[in-house]
């Protein structure tokens, strides 16, 4: 206890605050947690009381414990329900895909099989028609192909239109009252 005397008398030399709280905690620390110093005035409520729970025993390594919950009075089980298996419907469309395009500007130089290769570059032929003239037999100006999937109609949309050739911006368009947004839904599928 003659430390802790020396310490107060010394106190009053220390100017700066911070020296002061450090050397409270020093003398803290070296009475092992005592309160020294500073007297504390009582809080308004009592002090808090935990129950104590003796430890749980650890299971053997590698098992994971099961933690069984007390039966509540009253109260049965979860209700067992057995899960609805339902038979797997695919999804499907109430309306077939467009996959007709309508080509037209094509020019009179340009032959079939030309044509055709360009549209396979957008996507899988079901067919290709090009219309003739009944006259002479002479193939004409315009034609349709019909894709296997819709993403051949986007594809020849984007890359066929106003392409140029022989002189020539083709056309490729589809029906009016086709909506856009439903073949670019199933082409995403």
């Amino acid at each position: 206890m003659q430390w802790f005397c020396n310490a107060i008398q010394v106190i009053p030399h220390f100017v700066k605050h911070n020296k002061l709280i450090s050397l409270l905690a020093e003398l803290s620390i070296k009475t092992n947690g005592l309160t020294v110093g500073i007297p504390r005035y009582p809080g308004p409520y009592p002090p808090m009381i935990r129950p104590g729970f003796p430890p749980r025993p650890l299971p053997p390594m590698g098992v994971i414990p099961q933690i069984l919950l007390p039966p509540i009075p009253g109260i049965r089980g979860p209700p067992v329900v057995s899960p609805v298996v339902r038979p797997f419907v695919p999804a499907v469309a109430t309306e077939k895909p467009q996959t007709t395009v309508y080509v037209s500007k094509i020019a009179l130089t340009v032959d079939n099989d030309f044509l055709l290769s360009l549209l396979r570059l957008c996507g899988p032929v079901k067919s290709w028609k090009r219309a003739q003239n009944p006259s002479d037999g002479s193939p004409t100006s315009f034609g349709f192909c019909e894709f296997e999937a819709a993403e051949g109609i986007l594809r020849a949309l984007r890359l066929l239109t106003k392409l140029n050739i022989d002189g020539q911006e083709l056309g490729i368009k589809i029906k009016a009252k086709v909506n856009i947004t439903w073949i670019c839904i199933v082409a995403v599928k």
